[in-house]
């Protein structure tokens, strides 16, 4: 049976089995379900990412299924107007964007709040200190990165749990596969979403502070040619999802890891220096995204699978 029949990309049920055997006997091949090649070695993933010009990033963030005609509708009559501006641009707007965005999210930024992200983590973990027993994701790793990026977005921690939620329905949008109903749900809640974004925007623009918004506003300077006030929603919406997202995933993977493997869990005690490198053996060994899409601009060609012009890659 061949690794195209056993991959069943909406399972997680045996998947890094199905990778492992992909990876020895097909490491490319198609996915009708998800009209996609799939690339599952490490120096081909590179290899893709590092080609901009081959590769396009412009779907990377397109929902897997066209949204219905309903939902489509939803958006427009709620003046969804997001559009692309990182992580699913190619140059020169992605190049014009990340140099602007990245003068506040940048490392110095991060050390700087440290002392506010230790300050969170402890309240998130003393508040289970004395429980004899806590679903660790709900208690502490699913609000806590929200709560740490609102530090850089100037939004209230109260918010957390209502734009998770949000972000929940944003990526089941995208990424997964809906009822109808369902659907339409998400697509309201997405317009809710939109427009709390625009409405922090607005407040900075009255009232500036030392968050993102701020410094976007104070980049653009009224020039279009900068940045447009869209792109500053888009950008806003975009990190405030993507900005704790992985990161609640990687968390809740790593300790779920752990709790499964408790003679590694006891060497961490023991020896609490070896968490950074546990860290980042977690992101390897149980990552927050499984895969990431990329579209040919022409016609080329991994490990002799050919692969034509417009073809997307996951």
């Amino acid at each position: 049976m061949g690794v195209e029949t056993l991959f069943k990309p909406f399972e997680s049920e045996n998947m890094h089995a199905v990778y492992e055997q992909a990876r020895r006997a097909e490491p490319v091949f198609f996915c009708e379900e998800l009209n996609c090649y799939v690339v599952t070695k490490h120096e081909d993933v590179l290899s893709v990412f590092s080609d901009p010009e081959t590769y396009s990033a412009v779907n990377s963030q397109s929902p897997i299924r066209p949204f219905t005609e309903r939902v489509s509708n939803i958006l427009k009559q709620g003046n969804f107007t997001r559009e692309p501006t990182q992580a699913n641009t190619d140059p020169p707007k992605h190049s014009r964007i990340r140099e602007i965005s990245s003068g506040f999210l940048n490392a110095r930024q991060y050390i700087a709040l440290k002392p506010e992200i230790v300050r969170l983590t402890r309240e998130a973990l003393g508040s289970i200190q004395h429980k004899g027993r806590v679903d660790f994701v709900k208690e502490v790793t699913y609000e806590l990165p929200a709560k740490v990026l609102f530090l850089l977005l100037g939004a209230p921690e109260s918010d957390a749990f209502k734009i998770k939620q949000w972000a929940d329905n944003r990526f089941n949008m995208v990424w997964g596969v809906l009822d109808e109903e369902s659907e339409v749900a998400a697509a309201h809640a997405l317009v809710d979403y939109w427009n709390y974004c625009k409405a922090l925007v607005a407040a900075r623009e009255k009232t500036p502070g030392d968050d993102y918004a701020s410094y976007l506003l104070a980049a653009r300077g009224g020039d279009d040619t900068k940045l447009t006030m869209n792109e500053i929603h888009s950008l806003i919406h975009g990190v405030m999802l993507a900005g704790h997202e992985t990161t609640t995933n990687a968390a809740g993977g790593l300790i779920l890891s752990l709790l499964q493997n408790p003679e590694q869990w006891r060497r961490l005690i023991a020896n609490p220096g070896l968490i950074p490198n546990a860290v980042e053996e977690g992101l390897r060994y149980c990552p927050p995204l499984i895969t990431w899409r990329r579209r040919a601009n022409c016609d080329t060609s991994i490990r002799g699978v050919k692969i034509p012009k417009g073809a997307n890659r996951s």
